[in-house]
């Protein structure tokens, strides 16, 4: 997964975490901090890049997390 895409997946699950502070770490810390998120927090609900939320139930399967956009 690259950089972007990392980021990307880790701010379905923290929308606090922005995209300049996280371009700061490399793509093995990145991904330590997501498996981190996705092995600790259940992502009831997801906010797509435009604002909206989607519920976690209405994805079929869970690969679609990093699709969501």
């Amino acid at each position: 997964m690259s950089k972007r895409e990392l980021i990307n997946r880790i701010q379905l699950f923290n929308p606090t975490a922005g995209s300049r502070f996280l371009r700061d770490f490399d793509e093995a810390d990145l991904t330590r901090y997501l498996h981190n998120l996705e092995q600790t927090t259940p992502p009831a609900r997801l906010l797509r890049a435009n604002g909206n939320v989607e519920s976690a139930d209405s994805l079929s399967d869970p690969r679609q997390l990093a699709l969501v956009f």
